[in-house]
């Protein structure tokens, strides 16, 4: 795409039946996803393009720099390049929205989440110059915007392992926390001619449709619960509330989840699709994907029966501890009631606001069963998931993977 004139600040993405990009996958990261449309224009707009018709439409503006220091930006500037290259055949475009708490941190405080603990500009200079972006601010227009940040990327298609491996660190990070709406769209160029952004002089028409029911167009998904790289959060639900029952060591636990309605459709696609996505990644990412998940306590390992599976070490002190380990994040246990060899649970989050319940049963010092129930609250409407997993002992050697925090 060549670059647009510095005096455009405002964009429109459009997607539809025709246009210079083709789009190869639409995948739904959390939230709502976006209807599939098989091509997307990038339309520079110095004033109103809502004559601009298409399936949908994203629009947003740019902006200075926020949350970066002086030596930050010179570094930036020294190693970025501009969009519109003729290598960079290849582009994604993935809006977000951050969640009610974000909005109400002061900007220091939103600096320290970015910066001091997510690293957001580190990262992304590792990957500079070989992928170059614009960043749109949504919010900045006053309207109900669905998204309050849009991002254009491209690349060479030999980039293509290094753009994952830089979104899997962003995700993996403390501010994608505060993500609760994210959609994941790549495309490619439909000619390897460099590609305009398109005046508002012209009209793109497409017919207005649903999803089409060949077409991948992604799964809504529970953030807190579910990432679409399997990290830890997978594997703390499923770890019995109290240990001193368990043998210490190596533990592999396997989940399955479902929900009500279209929720359990939802869930058991996404299981299904991020296997895929972690069957299919390139060595060096799955590397790095491991590390971030080992840091965490928590390893990889083949889900059984449309589950997934991670692999956790119980140190002998969580094995000896009568009580449970310390409640993740942002939510906390409410009651805890044993009865025999079974004990049942409730505990709530904040993130988004959700309560849960459910039982675990030991079977024996080397396995359990566990049954959870929870229930989130997401633009105003009520979401329940189900958690099945089955726990076993493995081995008493953890080997490299460290003991889980609790």
């Amino acid at each position: 795409m060549t670059a647009a004139p510095a005096s455009i600040r405002l964009f429109h993405f459009i997607a539809g039946q025709t246009g210079p990009w083709i789009v190869e996958r639409n995948t739904c990261i959390c939230g709502d996803p976006l209807p599939w449309a098989p091509h997307l224009t990038v339309v520079a707009d110095a004033a109103d393009g809502s004559q601009v018709q298409g399936t949908w439409q994203l629009r947003g503006i740019t902006s200075n720099e926020r949350y970066v220091t002086r030596p930050e930006k010179t570094a930036l500037v020294a190693k970025q390049e501009g969009l519109g290259r003729a290598q960079a055949t290849h582009a994604a475009l993935i809006p977000i929205r951050k969640n009610a708490a974000w909005w109400t941190l002061a900007q220091d405080e939103r600096r320290q989440i970015l910066e001091e603990q997510s690293q957001h500009i580190a990262i992304g200079l590792k990957y500079l110059p070989a992928i170059a972006r614009r960043l749109h601010h949504c919010r900045d227009l006053g309207g109900d915007e669905p998204f309050d940040f849009v991002t254009w990327f491209e690349f060479a298609p030999a980039d293509t392992g290094a753009f994952n491996e830089l979104l899997a660190a962003l995700r993996a990070s403390p501010e994608w926390q505060y993500v609760d709406r994210e959609v994941d769209i790549r495309l490619k160029q439909a000619s390897g001619q460099a590609i305009p952004c398109v005046p508002t002089g012209c009209t793109i028409r497409a017919r207005m449709r649903p999803s089409h029911p060949s077409e991948p167009t992604g799964t809504a998904m529970n953030k807190s619960l579910l990432t679409a790289l399997a990290t830890a959060i997978l594997a703390l639900p499923a770890i019995p509330a109290a240990a001193q029952n368990m043998k210490p060591g190596l533990w592999e636990i396997n989940n399955k989840m479902g929900g009500s309605g279209n929720m359990g459709a939802q869930m058991a696609a996404a299981q299904t699709e991020m296997q895929k996505q972690i069957a299919a990644m390139p060595p060096e990412q799955r590397k790095q994907m491991e590390k971030m998940m080992a840091d965490k306590g928590v390893g990889m390992a083949a889900g059984s029966g449309g589950g997934t599976a991670v692999r956790v070490c119980i140190s002998k002190e969580m094995a000896a501890r009568n009580e449970p380990p310390a409640q993740q994040g942002d939510c906390k246990q409410e009651s805890l009631q044993k009865s025999g060899n079974t004990t049942k649970f409730k505990f709530t989050c904040s993130k988004p606001p959700t309560t849960g319940e459910g039982e675990y049963t030991m079977l024996s010092p080397e396995a359990y069963t566990m049954k959870m129930k929870t229930t989130s609250q997401v633009k105003g409407k009520s979401e329940e998931m189900t958690i099945d997993a089955q726990g076993k002992f493995i081995s008493s050697d953890c080997g490299n993977l460290k003991p889980i925090k609790g």
